[in-house]
């Protein structure tokens, strides 16, 4: 049976563990420690890593997995000087076989220009790293505006009941600048019955990841925009909320 693993790690990281049987791949690890126990605990064997940017919040497990694990890694072919522990480049358009899993790569530029997904279209499954969170989106540290609105336009092109893995746990923070965007007593009303159905499924599951696309293509305000214009208005909106 396939199945997605949740490793919480550091302040609010997932780190992602895929499982077909026995084999493992482990995506973005920003933490070996975590991950080790894991693979321990549940008698896996580590068949590869996938990386999705080069922020230190998701790679620097890497060396001390790969000193338990000598397993290949996949890192984005952008920028492949920022990843000291090497690895196979990965680009648009690109497909991986691995564990069984078959992933189309996508090159996703935005949070940073080096940015790439996972696409797990058989199970219908997008590792996306910093580019979508609940109800929101990642900052640009490298990427323009319009990079970064093209990169979340392309959501639109997945199946509405796709599972976004995303890396962090920022969905309660999101739905309060959502809130502050309502405009209408509906609008409200409607931030308040997600706010609470968000606050339930972190209680009892510990995490609101997987996002459903079907849910943010309907209210995340950053999916939402139609416009360069409007996204960049909006993002500098949340960056000072």
């Amino acid at each position: 049976m396939k199945q997605v693993h949740l490793i919480p790690a550091l302040e609010d990281n997932y780190i992602f563990c895929l499982q077909n049987g026995a084999e493992a791949v482990i995506v973005d690890p920003g933490d070996a420690r975590p991950v080790l126990r894991f693979l321990q605990e549940q008698a896996l064997t580590l068949s590869g890593i996938l990386i999705t940017h080069h922020h230190h919040d998701h790679i620097d497990g890497v060396p001390d997995l790969l000193s338990e694990f000598p397993a290949p890694v996949w890192i984005p072919a952008a920028d492949q000087g920022r990843f000291e522990f090497g690895g196979t480049p990965l680009q648009e358009g690109d497909v991986l076989s691995l564990a069984g899993f078959q992933f189309q790569i996508w090159e996703l530029p935005g949070h940073t220009l080096d940015h790439i997904a996972y696409i797990e279209n058989s199970q219908k499954w997008i590792f996306s790293g910093d580019v979508l969170f609940g109800f929101g989106c990642g900052c640009l540290f490298e990427g323009t505006y319009e990079q970064a609105f093209t990169s979340l336009q392309r959501f639109r092109q997945l199946p509405p009941e796709t599972k976004i893995y995303c890396t962090h746990e920022y969905t309660m923070a999101n739905l309060k600048f959502l809130a502050s965007l309502a405009t209408t007593p509906l609008e409200e009303q409607k931030t308040k019955d997600l706010t609470k159905q968000m606050q339930t499924l972190l209680e009892q599951n510990g995490s609101t990841v997987p996002l459903h696309l079907k849910e943010q293509l309907e209210a995340n305000p950053f999916l939402k925009t139609t416009s360069v214009p409007n996204f960049q208005t909006l993002r500098i909106k949340r960056n000072n909320f």
